[in-house]
């Protein structure tokens, strides 16, 4: 039997062509729409250009679904979450002819797509590393169908990472450029160059090269709000509206490589926030907004200022309140008074989530993370009192952490029962050797020692034993112990269980 199409019923298809067309290329399992469609179709009409947007990631999750695909053909699930080398392995030799019969159904379904809208422009936004498999499937079928069609890609998942299984020299858009898969390729903030392409200035940093230049805080308090207008509600399980406002870090965490990429924290107004979302929510009728920032209070005077015009709001709209959530960092009780944390609650915060890593208070102090225990149990003291929500992220296996820092986790899980209530632990797998960050930058030094160039998490200390195996055994102890005790643990990393529990048709 063949498998059914993708679901185009909820497209919203323009009586006349597009100019540009934007879609996300899949696979990443979220409840909520990319931001990266509205922001480019706001600076795409600017410069003058009319654009549609196509949510292609969520289209496949539910074609996915709607095929039980998630446990009969895990091949077809792994292709859609990997990078390109996945095609340079190759399938499953049992489930190779099914599987192909899938790849191809899916295909016909962007030809569908690329005919309904038939734009001179096709964007393509690669989110993560996971989707680059998709996007290069897409680029090939686009060329060879739709040769007169300018294709060009932008988002993280380009950027000089893994690319095509092999650490390169280059991008994964330059070798996308190079193989003659697409026209131009868009690195990093994207709305400045994106709006330099269409006016025809290719030499703009960004374009079709790995410099770029970031916005600073008056470009970006001067952006087009992103268009939501082209966007079918009806594909989501819940209606939230994707916002930005700050970009970077203030924290130089030693496993991190987000500050690689982004090396300066710029940030908008409170006001400047709180006026796109009263906007946002008269434009679409939506109350409930997700911010995409690394972390909301990085800078603590606009945080400050937001929070406050948001419970302003809220106390003088009791029927008609709005609500948020975000990454956020722990700060020290002197630093983030109770009045602070009230403020949080009367503003619609409904979670945080909170990149809280490991119990161990040394292990955490070396990561550069600059809270103790103390700060957390203040801080999840103050969520229980006004009803907010911690999500805490952790991993296990930080070069440093030993049997000893380790046990800490356990003994912190034992005797912290009574806030159990008022977070969840995202104990993700075990630590990755990013690309880039500081330690990747200071392996000798770590006594890290790299194993295996194309997976990350192979890699070992040779001053504590830490390796992939004592990792693996610690993070399956913890969520154990965790569970045991009846935390609500998300060991959500495994993409089958992601389907299977949180996905919704």
């Amino acid at each position: 039997m063949l498998p059914q199409a993708l679901d185009l019923s909820t497209l919203k298809i323009p009586e006349t062509s597009p100019d540009i067309l934007l879609i996300s290329a899949p696979l990443t399992v979220t409840k909520v729409p990319f931001m990266a469609g509205a922001v480019l179709t706001a600076v795409a009409d600017k410069a003058g250009y009319s654009c549609s947007t196509v949510d292609l990631n969520r289209l496949t999750l539910r074609w996915l679904q709607t095929n039980d695909l998630k446990n009969k053909y895990a091949d077809l699930v792994n292709l859609f979450f990997s990078d390109v080398s996945y095609l340079k392995h190759g399938l499953d030799p049992n489930n190779e002819t099914e599987i192909s019969t899938y790849i191809t159904q899916w295909l016909q379904s962007v030809t569908c797509i690329i005919k309904k809208y038939n734009p001179k422009i096709l964007g393509i936004s690669v989110f993560t590393d996971a989707s680059r498999t998709a996007t290069k499937l897409i680029t090939v079928h686009i060329k060879k169908h739709f040769p007169k069609i300018k294709i060009i890609v932008g988002g993280h998942g380009i950027a000089k990472k893994k690319k095509y299984g092999i650490l390169d020299a280059i991008s994964f858009g330059e070798k996308l450029l190079q193989d003659g898969l697409i026209d131009h390729y868009i690195q990093g903030d994207a709305e400045h160059s994106f709006y330099e392409f269409l006016k025809n200035n290719l030499s703009f940093a960004g374009i079709n090269q790995d410099s770029w230049n970031q916005l600073d805080n008056t470009a970006m308090e001067v952006l087009p709000y992103p268009d939501y207008s082209d966007y079918n509600w009806e594909l989501y399980p819940t209606r939230v509206i994707g916002i930005n406002g700050s970009r970077g870090c203030v924290r130089q965490c030693k496993f991190c490589d987000y500050i690689a990429f982004h090396k300066n924290y710029t940030w908008r107004t409170g006001n400047n926030i709180f006026e796109e979302m009263l906007e946002q929510k008269n434009k679409n009728n939506i109350s409930y907004f997700q911010f995409s920032d690394s972390l909301i209070n990085g800078n603590m005077k606009e945080y400050r200022q937001l929070v406050q015009l948001l419970a302003d709001y809220n106390n003088q709209h009791s029927n008609d309140k709005l609500y948020w959530d975000s990454y956020f960092i722990l700060r020290p009780k002197n630093q983030f008074s109770e009045e602070l944390w009230r403020l949080t609650a009367e503003s619609g915060c409904k979670a945080l989530f909170v990149g809280v890593e490991t119990f161990s208070d040394s292990v955490r102090n070396h990561m550069g993370k600059k809270f103790t225990n103390d700060d957390l149990d203040y801080g999840l003291t103050m969520a229980g009192k006004y009803k907010l929500f911690f999500l805490c992220l952790m991993f296990v296996g930080y070069p440093t952490d030993t049997a000893e820092t380790f046990e800490e986790n356990i003994t912190w899980l034992t005797d912290n029962q009574h806030h159990k209530d008022h977070f969840a632990l995202n104990i993700t797998a075990s630590m990755e050797l990013a690309i880039n960050s500081w330690l990747d930058l200071n392996k000798e030094e770590m006594n890290i020692v790299l194993l295996d160039q194309d997976d990350r998490q192979q890699w070992s200390n040779s001053k504590t034993g830490n390796t992939l195996e004592v990792r693996e055994q610690r993070r399956s102890r913890l969520i154990a112990h965790a569970r045991n005790l009846n935390y609500s643990v998300l060991d959500d990393f495994n993409v089958h269980a992601i389907l299977e529990n949180i996905l919704i048709s």
